[in-house]
C-alpha cells in the first residue's frame, strides 16, 4: 500500500483497493473497515477531496491556513492536524496547473487541478 494518495487516479485506485476488501460502498451498501489501517486510510481519502476543493479555489501560498478552515474540523477529528499537513503540503507539491474545467447547465465555473504526475 502506497503512503500517500494525492492524485484523483491515485484515490480511485485506492477505492478499489479497498473495495476489493470488502470496505466502504460496495452495490449501493456501505461496509465498514475492519482494520484502523483502512479505516484511517478512509479518511485520508476523504481528507484529500476536501484538499482538491481548497486547492482549485484557494490561492496555494496559503496552504498552512486551510487547517484552520471550518470545513477541516471533522477531518481533524479523524486525522492528527501534522497528518493534516503533510496531506496538504504533498497534494500542493503535485500541482501542475490550475485552471478553467468547464461550466455547468446553470452557468457555474468550475476549477479543475492538473497533477504533475499527469503531464
Amino acid at each position: 500500500m502506497k503512503k500517500y494518495y494525492i492524485t484523483d487516479d491515485e484515490i480511485q485506485q485506492a477505492e478499489i483497493m479497498l473495495r476489493e476488501k470488502g470496505v466502504g460502498w460496495i452495490n449501493g451498501k456501505y461496509h465498514k473497515p475492519t482494520s484502523k489501517q483502512d479505516a484511517n486510510l478512509l479518511h485520508e481519502l476523504s481528507a484529500m477531496r476536501m484538499i482538491h476543493s481548497f486547492i482549485a479555489y484557494r490561492p496555494l501560498s496559503e496552504k498552512n491556513e486551510w487547517i484552520k478552515d471550518r470545513y477541516f474540523q471533522d477531518y481533524l477529528k479523524n486525522l492528527s492536524a501534522k497528518r493534516l499537513q503533510t496531506l496538504i503540503d504533498r497534494a500542493v507539491e503535485k500541482v501542475e496547473h490550475i485552471g478553467y474545467a468547464g461550466t455547468d447547465g446553470e452557468g457555474c465555473h468550475y476549477n479543475g487541478i492538473r497533477w504533475k504526475a499527469e503531464c
